[in-house]
């Protein structure tokens, strides 16, 4: 999911103190964060910025919040069970009610802060909303509306509705969305929800009269990898473009051009836009409207669709306010 995603680059390669232009390359600067500030592992596999400004990190061992200054760090303890429910950290988001949910390999918990303490007991949260042990993440909208996101259906929720709006494939009904795994999600430009499936096909969510429909597909992924399954990320850029990536299988990025209608494929061997690697681990676009792609071993690529023009940002050795290392991983 996209909502703060990219803090991987900005924050933990660290994210840049003090620098207020982004865009001259020349002029970034990176602070690093590493086990030597708090951090509990090095290996960093989820971030989230909660509503209150802190930045949360999770790591292949234990939760950490960082508050600009110091790093408190969560960790499982088998003797409290107010505590995470493991230490492998797989997603962060809040619920409608501001909390922070904190899922782990052993499952999800909500954390009270004035305790500093988790809710592993989640039976009356999924009653209230509709949801389910299948939660992967919750998105607001700018409408003030909240997108649960399960592994093969979505829920919208209304704070001023009683009944949630179930969106789930429907035998025969072309506009509900496909049987499928639900790989990522993200919203456009005009609130929109766009989901993509582990077949590579993508849909764009509409719902009208309490009933949630397809009002968009896009085969073209899908139709080019013969359906294959992967893990499938989404970008929507400010133009309603839609951007796809699969790190497994080192297949580069690609992008669809919703006026042209076509599919263009980025890769080492681009003949335009060039990257440096196909491996890709993480996607955002920028204020300035360029396209940030963290990679494997071939630190961020910066890509511009409306120059064509790509620019790299690689560690730099005895350069201490680089980037740390060339992998990307979050």
């Amino acid at each position: 999911m996209r909502i703060d995603k990219f803090f991987g680059v900005l924050f933990l390669l660290c994210v840049s103190f003090g620098q207020s232009a982004f865009a001259q390359l020349e002029h970034l600067k990176f602070k690093h964060l590493d086990i030597s500030d708090g951090l509990s592992h090095h290996e960093i596999t989820a971030i989230y910025k909660d509503s209150q400004g802190f930045v949360w990190i999770g790591t292949a061992f234990g939760l950490n919040r960082f508050d600009g200054y110091s790093i408190k760090t969560f960790l499982y303890n088998a003797q409290d069970t107010t505590s995470l429910p493991g230490n492998w950290i797989a997603r962060i988001f809040e619920t409608p009610d501001g909390r922070l949910a904190v899922s782990t390999l052993s499952g999800m918990a909500l954390y009270d802060p004035e305790n500093e303490r988790f809710e592993r007991n989640l039976d009356t949260f999924y009653a209230k909303y509709g949801s389910s042990e299948l939660l992967t993440g919750i998105v607001p909208d700018k409408n003030g509306l909240f997108w649960f996101v399960e592994s093969y259906r979505l829920i919208q929720y209304s704070p001023s509705q009683d009944r949630p709006v179930v969106i789930q494939n429907i035998e025969g009904d072309s506009a509900s969305i496909v049987n499928n795994l639900i790989s990522d999600y993200t919203l456009d430009a005009d609130g929109h929800l766009w989901i993509v499936h582990t077949n590579g096909i993508a849909e764009k969510i509409g719902v009208e009269d309490g009933r949630g429909r397809v009002i968009q597909r896009i085969n073209a992924v899908s139709d080019f990898n013969a359906r294959r399954e992967a893990n499938y990320q989404i970008l929507v850029d400010g133009d309603g473009d839609v951007w796809f990536s699969d790190a497994t299988p080192m297949q580069g990025i690609r992008y669809y051009n919703q006026r042209d209608k076509t599919l263009q494929h980025m890769h080492i061997n681009s003949p335009l836009l060039r990257l440096n690697t196909n491996s890709i681990s993480d996607v955002i676009e920028r204020e300035t409207g360029e396209i940030w792609i963290g990679t494997d071993h071939g630190g961020v690529n910066i890509l511009n669709k409306k120059h064509n023009t790509v620019r790299y940002i690689y560690h730099q050795d005895g350069d201490s306010r680089s980037l740390s290392v060339n992998s990307v991983t979050y």
